[in-house]
């Protein structure tokens, strides 16, 4: 599903590749798990990054910003882009990025990531807005897989608890 929106978001807006990023905010790790490499994407573009984790510790700034609902663009020309920023940008040939959060009841569970390689763009805003309303089906794909994860868990807690009770209740019977 994760990839089937990162493509089609990216489509949508002719942007290079798109990424879809979970968010933790008790241990600042974000980690790639969905992605579309389009066909005009770079060869460095095209190193998959899938299922990578990585700190924010040095995005302190970017995720306040995240955590806020606003969207944001980098450009590699911008003198206010971060040193880390500056060299991911420089590494991987991107000359603009459009971050769109992605919150729950105004939790941040991740970002999206809508990268331009080909040129300096600037993002049109119903692009932007197109972008945030198919965000919104991001949050509640993810939103049901943590749901779903919380059920699984509850089930099989239920599960060892009765086999529990069914073990002490043999026991007694002998």
């Amino acid at each position: 599903v994760l990839a089937h929106i990162a493509k089609e978001m990216g489509k949508a807006i002719d942007a290079t590749s798109a990424y879809i990023n979970s968010y933790e905010e008790d241990e600042k790790l974000s980690a790639v798990i969905g992605k579309y490499i389009g066909p005009s994407a770079n060869v460095k573009e095209k190193n998959s990054d899938l299922g990578e984790v990585y700190l924010d510790e040095g995005h302190i700034e970017f995720i306040e910003k995240m955590k806020s609902g606003l969207h944001d663009v980098s450009h590699n020309d911008d003198p206010n882009l971060t040193d880390y920023e500056k060299l991911e940008m420089l590494e991987y040939g991107v000359h603009s990025i459009l971050y769109i959060p992605l919150r729950v009841k105004n939790e941040l569970i991740g970002y999206l990531e809508l990268w331009e390689t080909r040129r300096r763009r600037k993002f049109l805003p119903e692009e932007i807005q197109l972008c945030q309303d198919m965000a919104q089906q991001t949050v509640i794909a993810l939103d049901n897989a943590r749901l779903y994860e919380v059920a699984q868990q509850e089930i099989a807690d239920r599960k060892q608890a009765e086999n529990k009770l069914q073990e002490a209740y043999a026991s007694l019977e002998k």
